[in-house]
């Protein structure tokens, strides 16, 4: 049975130094006094918000008293900037005439006037409190952001009252280490309980004069308690020591957040805005750890909570799922939030302070834990210095599994892109908002290439443990392709991992080969995937990219773009001509040239491209109707598209016959010795020869046959000898070196009956086969 009374507030004395370490900021300054900036010496009688243009006061206090809420601040008009993503620390100046006599740090409540609704609404988390200068600072979160507003800078209203608690109540279950005071539903307050036909509980209701709501929640906080307490360090102890009970927790209007809690207390918990027993169960475990947390950040210790923001919250997440226990589908729906948590996740460095990234970084806590051990998140919390990121680098550091705490992260983001189905498609799901993030370091706001528009540059200072995913697709893109990705700037800090036609499953990502393989892309010339876009029904390359400097910045700027195959428009007898329009929106200076070949024989390489034309031309005497004509372009990188054609072009050389095509050998014949052979020649054979008894090694070589047979299809060579070999090529011999070069556009299987006669003696005759296997690739 709960015990019902009207609150008694317990209060301290304005001559004592109100200190709070707060759950996004822990003063650590003489006499609690929050920091003044810098660049604002004397806050005078404006509020100092870090980072951006201070405006004055618009209205003094009233001491207007509205549902048990009295204004002490009056109206302050400050500017928000579009560019800050992370939360700001604002400071007000109070009016000391219009503050209670009895005052209790939870008795604030800091409220934004909204101009869609023209409402005022409850947010931010108080963040200290200076007694003697009647000044309060809370953190709050960039309302354009908030709102997805477009404009870059916007003025925000923004007052304080507080709590008189005149006409509260508080229960308390003997059973329960818990004291809850709320206001009922009856009262019709902003902060008044739900009622409890509005309430979809856990179906409690042993009580029939205490809503629901709060017996639900009495319920929920015994629980996660008893849970939390159990958790351990590496040691083996008990990581948070109980409380002095009983423990106290409000119930009040927090905004649109389900609970806000200073770093030990006392809770405050959403009156309305929890919809469900599962979304309770979740907000009062996590408020309970940075009640819990209070055992070890210290107003007067090493402790900043504005330092280690993202390591409260983000622990608070680990450590209230653990107490939970929470299956896949509920975790990835606690982590994220519905996507509202994931936002800027990893996007923004881990140690940022954005709730669009620290609350979900607790999965990262999660599975960094299965990676090394149990104990992982508590020893951190128990080995805290000035930063917890120092702990968390230390400890990651001792363990078999990463190197640092920015292997840590690029080794998670692998694990995330290989793995979209992970905890319900919590993987996904962050792939997606950091692609979506992504397009704001894009020149162009589209991520899908098509053929006039297949050049897109990334442009991102990278800062510290931070990182980007990029997905682009070019479903539309036609024909065969060469997608090319650059960095501007080498650095061994930036680690990559990059596909082409992204998998959908973990088991389709083990069979594909990474782009960067195993390398990064910022450590290489560039990167590149040849037959983009041939025979592919998913059109698409993806990379992720990760800082994993512990302070440094980098610069990521990368560029990606295709080459695509110049059209030829006409070949005719002397000339070739085709079309620019392959370059599309592929900026000229990153073209070297063009190169026009027939077959494989280059006939001029690097062209240079001729400005201000549509399409270009090339004349060869070489060139004909029927030639098998190619065009290539080359980039600055040296990459060239369409590949020329490789031959994998084979030639041998076969002795048929000897001295007039006997079979006994004559002493007095040549002596052939192949050297080299294959593609690296370029189609080219070169052999020596000698002519034994004369010091003319001169050899007249001439073509006897053209056949496909086999090399002893002797009868098929006649002596009848063609002194032309325009036909199949032509030998150029220096002494006893020999050359013999394929004719360009040779293919199949070809066999040539070659006849070398000795100028010095014509009696000295051998006939040899040239076999061409000619595998010409392109």
């Amino acid at each position: 049975m709960f015990h019902s009374r009207r609150v008694q507030r317990i209060f301290l004395t304005l001559s004592l130094s109100l200190t709070l370490a707060g759950c996004f900021d822990t003063v650590n300054g003489m006499n609690g006094a929050l920091p003044t900036s810098p660049s604002n010496p004397s806050a005078g009688n404006n509020p100092l918000l870090a980072g951006n243009t201070v405006q004055q006061a618009i209205r003094p206090a009233t001491g207007a008293v509205l549902e048990d809420l009295k204004d002490v601040s009056g109206e302050y008009e400050l500017s928000f900037s579009s560019e800050q993503l992370q939360e700001q620390t604002i400071r007000f100046q109070l009016d000391a005439k219009s503050l209670p006599s009895q005052l209790a740090l939870s008795d604030f409540q800091l409220e934004r006037f909204d101009e869609n609704s023209g409402n005022w609404i409850a947010e931010g988390i108080l963040a200290g409190w200076d007694p003697n200068l009647k000044q309060v600072a809370f953190e709050v979160k960039n309302p354009l952001l908030e709102n997805f507003s477009t404009a870059l800078i916007k003025l925000v209203k923004y007052r304080i009252r507080v709590y008189l608690f005149s006409n509260a109540v508080t229960v308390k279950n003997p059973d329960s280490d818990f004291r809850i005071t709320y206001y009922p539903s009856h009262y019709g307050y902003k902060a008044s309980v739900k009622k409890d036909a509005d309430w979809n509980g856990s179906g409690l209701n042993a009580e029939p004069d205490i809503p629901n709501y709060i017996e639900d929640l009495d319920k929920a906080l015994n629980e996660a308690y008893q849970s939390l307490l159990e958790l351990k360090d590496g040691s083996g102890n008990p990581l948070f020591k109980k409380l002095k009970t009983p423990i106290d927790l409000n119930v009040l209007d927090t905004g649109t957040d389900l609970g806000n809690s200073p770093l030990g207390g006392p809770a405050t918990i959403s009156a309305k805005s929890i919809t469900s027993w599962q979304d309770m169960r979740q907000t009062v475990a996590h408020e309970l750890v940075h009640v819990l947390q209070g055992q070890y950040y210290s107003l007067w210790g090493l402790f900043t909570g504005r330092a280690n923001q993202w390591f409260i919250e983000a622990s608070a997440q680990y450590f209230a799922a653990r107490a939970l226990n929470l299956n896949s589908a509920e975790r990835s729906d606690f982590f994220s939030d519905g996507a509202k948590n994931i936002e800027h996740y990893l996007s923004v460095p881990i140690l940022a302070s954005d709730a669009r990234s620290y609350y979900a970084l607790g999965h990262f806590f999660d599975w960094a834990t299965a990676q090394t051990r149990e104990s992982l998140i508590p020893d951190i919390l128990k080995t805290s210095s000035v930063r917890d990121s120092r702990a968390l680098n230390s400890q990651l550091q001792a363990t078999q599994a990463f190197n640092s705490l920015g292997d840590a992260i690029y080794q998670y983001g692998r694990f995330l892109v290989t793995h979209p189905e992970a905890d319900a498609q919590f993987a996904l799901a962050t792939k997606n908002a950091m692609r979506s993030m992504a397009r704001n370091f894009l020149d162009k706001p589209t991520t899908n290439l098509i053929n006039q528009n297949i050049y897109l540059p990334f442009k991102r200072e990278l800062p510290a443990l931070a990182s980007n995913y990029l997905a682009v697709y070019a479903t539309e893109l036609s024909g065969d392709n060469l997608l090319v990705i650059a960095a501007k700037e080498k650095n061994s800090e930036i680690e990559t991992l990059a596909f082409a036609n992204p998998a959908t499953v973990s088991a389709e990502y083990q069979k594909k080969q990474a782009v960067d393989r195993n390398t990064s892309l910022y450590t290489e010339n560039s990167l590149s995937v040849p037959h983009f876009g041939k025979d592919q029904p998913n059109k698409g390359f993806e990379i992720f990219l990760s800082n994993t400097s512990l302070t440094e910045t980098a610069k990521a700027d990368f560029e990606l773009y295709f080459l695509r195959p110049p059209k030829i428009l006409e070949i005719k007898e002397g000339s070739v001509k085709w079309d620019l329009s392959a370059l599309a929106d592929l900026p000229h200076e990153k073209i070297k040239g063009y190169s026009v070949y027939i077959g494989s024989t280059a006939l001029k390489r690097e062209i240079p491209l001729e400005e201000g034309k549509t399409e270009q031309a090339f004349s060869h005497q070489d060139i004909h109707p029927n030639s098998e004509v190619r065009v290539t372009m080359t980039d600055l990188l040296e990459h060239e598209w369409p590949e020329p054609i490789q031959e994998k072009l084979e030639i041998k050389l076969k002795n048929i016959a000897f001295n007039n095509f006997v079979s006994t050998p004559n002493p007095d014949t040549p002596e052939i010795i192949t050297r080299s052979v294959g593609k690296d020649t370029g189609g080219s054979l070169s052999f020596d020869t000698e002519v034994v008894g004369t010091s003319n090694q001169a050899i007249q070589w001439q073509l006897a046959r053209i056949g496909t047979g086999g090399t002893n299809s002797l009868s098929k060579a006649t002596p009848v000898f063609d002194p032309g070999l325009s036909a199949i090529g032509s030998f150029e011999q220096t002494g006893n070196h020999v050359v013999f070069n394929a004719k360009p556009g040779l293919k199949g299987i070809q066999f040539f009956w070659i006849v070398g006669t000795a100028l010095a003696d014509p009696s000295v005759r051998f006939m040899f086969v040239v076999e061409l296997w000619g595998d010409l690739q392109s």
